[in-house]
């Protein structure tokens, strides 16, 4: 999960460095180059730690533990687009809290977010830290100057089982929430909580040589214990922490699953749209359907007012599937994107609340698509 970042993560760190969720955060430089990455990973004063998954060693992150005196540290981390909302981040976290009060013998742990920052005070405080207050004026967002949060975790707070009795009580009554899913239809498919039962076709879905290529952080192979930690953890936090809303996609007349979609990277008046359909319900309409009940749902019932699409290129059937409900191609990104430690090309497409769910300009793609969802 963590090793040192290095001078071979360099390419990659520029590219998450210049991230837009990055860069609107953290005041990181978008144009940023491998040069000056190369700079900050031997900026030796300032310890890196990848975070990655064994079987890719791709770099999915980045967590950094400046030296504030000799007892107390400031913890950030960056992560990638294609990491955000699976759970890697809080095990990143935990593991370098472990490091720093067991190995390193610090006492006191901050961690500065600028207000405003919600996923970063939600990770915050999962990870044992509390609010301690507000700095005017002490961080950037957006390029401008905004105050900002600190938090902080002593070593005193961590006992028994590496948590608080208060935070343990507080864990456990959290894990016996569930999360209040809405269900939405069109009266020819139904968008619903994924279920345990559910957990055998994700696996299959999942599994299909299409989602493989074109879903970088999918497990191959991706087992029934995947798709059930899936379902359990990484589905239902999205919905309790507010990070991503994952629904089930299920058939009116059969009740069988189809797939999921989701909504996730919110930030203000926006989000960002996935989907994964089985290979069994493509071409059959059920994609778009999904698509249209949801973005319906984004637009009506969140009150967002933008909606993005990212597919790698040259990935035609997820970018015509966006074209069909209305999306419009914004820009091909160079390098934008992640595939198996591969920099890759993506196409970000957008659609507006008010905009027609229907194609908005002429299609600029092949005839006939691959199938690739």
């Amino acid at each position: 999960m963590l090793r040192p970042l290095e001078v071979s993560d360099a390419e990659a760190y520029a590219r998450l460095l210049r991230d837009p969720e990055v860069v609107y955060w953290t005041g990181s430089d978008p144009r940023i180059g491998v040069d000056q990455a190369v700079e900050l990973i031997l900026d030796r004063g300032v310890p890196r730690w990848a975070i990655y998954l064994p079987d890719t060693q791709a770099l999915l992150g980045v967590l950094s533990l400046r030296t504030v005196n000799d007892r107390t540290g400031s913890l950030s981390i960056k992560l990638a687009a294609e990491a955000r909302g699976r759970g890697l981040a809080t095990r990143a976290v935990a593991e370098l809290i472990e490091w720093a009060f067991d190995e390193a013998d610090f006492e006191l742990l901050h961690w500065p977010a600028a207000v405003g920052n919600e996923p970063s005070r939600r990770l915050a405080e999962r990870s044992g830290f509390r609010l301690d207050g507000t700095i005017r004026g002490q961080n950037r967002a957006g390029g401008e100057r905004a105050d900002g949060w600190i938090f902080s975790r002593h070593r005193e707070d961590v006992v028994g089982e590496k948590m608080t009795e208060q935070n343990s009580q507080q864990h456990a009554a959290e894990a016996t929430i569930a999360p209040v899913v809405p269900k939405l239809s069109d009266g020819v498919i139904t968008l619903r909580g994924l279920e345990l039962a559910d957990a055998e076709q994700v696996a299959a879905n999942c599994q299909d040589p299409a989602a493989q290529r074109w879903l970088p952080a999918l497990p191959n192979p991706y087992t029934l214990q995947d798709a059930q930690t899936f379902i359990k953890d990484f589905a239902q936090a999205g919905w309790l922490n507010g990070e991503r809303q994952t629904f089930a996609v299920a058939d009116n007349a059969s009740g069988n699953f189809i797939g999921t979609i989701d909504l996730h990277l919110f930030r203000a008046s926006t989000a960002e749209l996935g989907i994964n359909i089985g290979p069994g319900a493509r071409g059959s309409g059920t994609a778009l359907r999904a698509v249209q009940v949801l973005v319906d749902y984004a637009f009506n019932g969140l009150n967002l007012q933008h909606l993005y699409w990212r597919a790698e290129v040259p990935n035609w059937a997820s970018r015509k599937l966006a074209w069909k409900a209305g999306f419009r191609l914004e820009a091909t990104l160079r390098s934008f994107g992640e595939n198996k430690g591969e920099a890759v090309d993506m196409w970000l497409l957008s659609l507006a609340s008010g905009e027609q769910g229907e194609p908005q300009e002429e299609w600029a793609g092949p005839v006939q698509p691959e199938p690739r969802l």
